[in-house]
């Protein structure tokens, strides 16, 4: 039978599309790949679909509509790969997706979304994408570690809005003033609520947001377009990072790796040693921490980021937050370790601090697993079993 010709679209911000090559060549697969960001390389892709045609194409990690588009007119199926959750829902409407589209999400809510509009969707667990690491060192170099952002960087919506509003309704009448400060009250009263049940990994974002929502439409007419925030996304980076500052700031020394917005933390336990290549670099990092700290943030419990699958692929050992998805994969005490709050979180890094045998063997045991079970070999593998049915 002749080899299944796979097209690999390719973003420049991300540099393991080698490894999903090699993983199409270990599945059988004949593989051509091209980058789609601008105009020349479209006309690129276009030309390579021409002289190559593929018998699908492969969109990672994001959903691009140009791709989706050439794929429908072509009548060529499209396997749109997604890794981040899509917190607003609403920004992806049906007439988004072509009738040729395949999309894998990461989290499960994302496919019952999808589903429910009409898209073909399945969940797809993430998978290791870092460069190996060829020694794993006895001697550590760090303690506890987090490789990450803090959620406050551009991306945070919230405190935009909030300087924003302070801006244009500084010099208002003094009742509209009124309609404002009441407002962000409004805003500070959800934040504070979804603080304390984050403490134990509960989300209760959206219900809370419900309350709120009549108010906001009442004075649509005085700040026009309010009616059409959407509260949780608004607010989701937010309450991201007070989850993680409460966590965090528990750990007597924590050493973290990640954007420049952990300098606005103020925390005075945290030792930031600056940005950190994911690809190049992370895994030494994972494998010269003699614990890994993983937290998901608490609107994605629903599904697992790549931390997991790279840190225990560089031979590190691994406390993340208990969750289902988490426990579907991996088994507590033996891949990994877990923890479902701050205290339980504290008594393990105490325990595994003074127990590095312990540590070795279950970082030794979740390394076998991914290697096994969570490469792009696997992942790529499973998209040739749909191609078969």
């Amino acid at each position: 039978m002749k080899p299944k010709r796979c097209l690999l679209v390719k973003f420049r911000s991300y540099k393991y599309y080698d490894d999903i090559s090699r993983a199409c060549v270990e599945n059988g697969l004949e593989v051509a790949a091209e980058y789609c960001e601008t105009h020349e390389d479209l006309t690129n892709i276009l030309a390579l679909v021409n002289r190559f045609h593929p018998d699908f194409i492969l969109c990672h990690p994001v959903f691009s509509p140009y791709v989706s588009r050439m794929g429908s007119t072509l009548s060529i199926p499209v396997f749109h790969w997604l890794v981040d959750k899509m917190i607003e829902h609403d920004r992806w409407p049906r007439e988004m997706f072509a009738d040729n589209d395949y999309v894998f999400c990461t989290y499960t809510e994302d496919v019952a979304y999808l589903k429910r509009i009409g898209v073909r969707s399945e969940y797809f667990l993430n998978v290791c994408n870092i460069t190996p690491v060829d020694h794993v060192s006895v001697e550590k170099k760090y303690g506890v570690t987090f490789v990450g952002t803090i959620e406050l960087g551009e991306n945070n919506y919230y405190r935009q809005f909030i300087s924003e509003m302070k801006e244009r309704f500084v010099d208002s009448l003094p009742e509209i003033q009124l309609l404002a400060d009441r407002l962000m009250h409004i805003f500070s009263r959800i934040l504070n609520l979804q603080s304390d049940a984050s403490k134990k990994f509960q989300y209760i974002l959206p219900e809370l947001s419900e309350r709120v929502t009549q108010y906001i439409r009442s004075i649509d007419s005085v700040f026009h377009g309010f009616a059409a925030i959407n509260i949780p996304a608004l607010l989701a980076k937010e309450v991201a990072f007070m989850q993680r500052q409460y966590f965090f700031q528990a750990i007597p020394h924590l050493d973290v790796f990640g954007p420049a917005d952990w300098a606005e933390s103020d925390m005075p336990n945290i030792h930031y040693h600056g940005l950190c290549d994911q690809y190049k670099d992370s895994g030494r990092v994972f494998a010269e921490s003699r614990i890994n700290l993983s937290i998901s943030r608490i609107y994605s419990l629903d599904g697992l980021s790549d931390r997991i699958f790279n840190v225990l692929f560089a031979r590190g050992f691994l406390l993340a937050n208990r969750q289902e998805t988490l426990s579907q994969v991996f088994r507590e005490g033996v891949d990994l370790e877990m923890y479902a709050n701050v205290d339980e979180l504290l008594d393990k890094i105490r325990f595994y601090e003074n127990n590095p045998l312990a540590r070795e063997r279950i970082a030794r045991q979740g390394y076998e697993n991914v290697i096994k079970n969570h490469t792009f070999t696997n992942r790529i593998g499973e998209i040739v079993s749909l191609l078969q049915r």
